[in-house]
């Protein structure tokens, strides 16, 4: 059995819990009328996130592994407040891949007594980034002309 390695999971819950989906989670981003149901989606999708990093945290102080320090997030999020939620989904469907990506190669390296609760974040991260992609709207699509 692998040795339970505080480090590797703190790291892993920072990284988690000062992601681009968090921030907007805590931020007030806009969103038009005609848009408020894609804005709740996304604060829904965050709050879920955040549950689950929350499981994390409580497994490491049950594990007798500490409380991971978070920190600030990052600088370059803070340009971001107040943005449109048309402006911030391209952001938050690039971002989701990329945290796809590590988490997955994170499993493989995590210790075994955490495969569970970091494959359940994996998989809801997966399910938001469906619904994340289900709500951007089209770039490509053509612009009605003024009659």
């Amino acid at each position: 059995m692998q040795p339970l390695r505080p480090e590797f999971l703190h790291a892993l819950i920072r990284r988690e819990s000062r992601s681009l989906m968090q921030y907007i989670g805590e931020s007030y981003p806009w969103a038009g009328h005609d848009r408020q149901a894609a804005l709740q989606t996304v604060l829904d999708v965050a709050k879920h996130e955040q549950h689950q990093i929350d499981r994390l945290i409580r497994w490491c102080i049950k594990a007798k592994l500490g409380n991971p320090a978070l920190g600030a997030y990052p600088q370059s999020f803070l340009g971001i407040n107040f943005s449109s939620i048309e402006y911030l989904l391209p952001l938050l469907i690039d971002d989701q891949k990329k945290r796809i990506a590590d988490l997955e190669w994170s499993y493989i390296s995590a210790p075994a007594d955490s495969h569970g609760l970091i494959r359940d974040l994996l998989l809801a991260k997966k399910k938001h980034l469906e619904k994340l992609q289900g709500l951007a709207i089209p770039t490509s699509a053509p612009i009605p002309a003024a009659s």
